[in-house]
């Protein structure tokens, strides 16, 4: 989903037109009062903050979750989340992701699992990569 929406907001004693466009996982917003002062908007978890620069107007992106390599181990023997992760009961989270293989560069489509170790719920992607040599991804920033 695409699309662009602007909207009318008081601050201070000046009217402010925010513009913004937006896609499925990336959300860019600028204000542009006629002043010299830039105000960037940024909405996270629901709150809104303002923050005030000189200059012209310019665009902040927000960056998405990727899933990203975390490491590459062999079967029954890899740590992960500081634990041997083959000592774990994986549950299956009912999703697959498209990753890549660090070191060829190779296109996988790994499943998610999630496994709680001490107490706490971890949620990664696992594949092998090659007979016993396996690859866990975590989604990060």
């Amino acid at each position: 989903m695409n699309g662009k929406m602007s909207k009318k907001l008081r601050y201070g004693k000046r009217n402010i037109n925010i513009e913004a466009k937006y896609s499925l996982h990336r959300v860019g917003i600028w204000i542009c009062p006629r002043a010299s002062a830039i105000l960037f908007l940024k909405e996270l978890g629901g709150k809104s903050e303002f923050y005030e620069r000189k200059g012209s107007c310019t665009m902040k992106m927000r960056k998405q979750k990727t899933w990203q390599h975390e490491v590459t181990g062999i079967d029954g023997n890899t740590i992960l989340f500081g634990v041997n992760i083959f000592d774990y009961q994986w549950k299956p989270a009912g999703q697959r992701v498209k990753v890549r293989d660090p070191l060829y560069n190779q296109e996988y489509e790994f499943p998610v699992y999630t496994a709680v170790i001490n107490g706490e719920e971890h949620e990664f992607a696992a594949g092998e990569f090659s007979n016993c040599v396996w690859g866990f991804f975590l989604l990060k920033y």
